[in-house]
């Protein structure tokens, strides 16, 4: 089976002839299989953001190639696996029991709700009922509600912060962290976080 990821002979300069020139990526190379948990480590300046960022398709790379398993849109929208929806974009993850399982579609029980959302991975529609799962969403895509009902979560917010262009809220309960966008701001105090289930990843 060929790796989900594969760089071979990545290399980066940044400000190339001039007295600031930097040389973040010298021919890496590296394949990450499905279902594989990497961590990349080095120090200071050692070209760790500029790998990642070169993943994401923020620039092009002086020379070498990157393979992945789609193109940037689709793994974007359509990840096939949890690590491929965690590695691209701004996401929440919501970590619970998986209650039910048919059709494309998996529910999980988080906080005693239960959260709906589409199936991913060939190994999750096969996982059973009471097993661990997890649910990816980017945070564009979560909503704010005054009420109870479908995929909504009872949480506190617990931080507004304004980005300029818009407001990015961030909302606790227990262990669980969830950030989304806003246009106006919330008033702090418990509110309803919707999670749709048509932009809801389960693995």
């Amino acid at each position: 089976m060929p790796a989900m990821l594969t760089i071979k002979g990545a290399r980066k300069t940044f400000n190339a002839g001039s007295p600031n020139e930097v040389r973040a990526l010298q021919g890496v190379d590296l394949a990450v299989d499905e279902s594989s948990f990497v961590i990349v480590i080095g120090t200071n300046g050692s070209g760790k953001s500029t790998l990642l960022n070169a993943v994401a398709g923020a620039f092009l790379l002086d020379a070498g190639t990157i393979a992945q398993e789609g193109p940037p849109t689709a793994l974007y929208n359509n990840p096939a696996t949890l690590f491929t929806a965690e590695f691209m974009g701004s996401n929440n993850r919501l970590d619970g029991t998986l209650v039910e399982n048919s059709g494309g579609r998996a529910t999980i029980e988080v906080f005693g709700t239960r959260i709906t959302g589409k199936m991913s991975g060939l190994a999750r529609s096969k996982a059973a009922v009471g097993s661990k799962a997890t649910a990816i969403t980017r945070l564009e895509h979560v909503r704010c509600g005054s009420s109870a009902g479908p995929n909504r979560l009872k949480m506190e917010l617990k931080a507004p912060m304004y980005l300029g262009e818009r407001w990015e809220l961030v909302f606790a309960r227990e262990h669980l962290t969830v950030r989304a966008y806003a246009s106006t701001p919330l008033q702090p105090g418990e509110h309803y976080v919707e999670f749709p289930a048509d932009t809801l990843w389960v693995f």
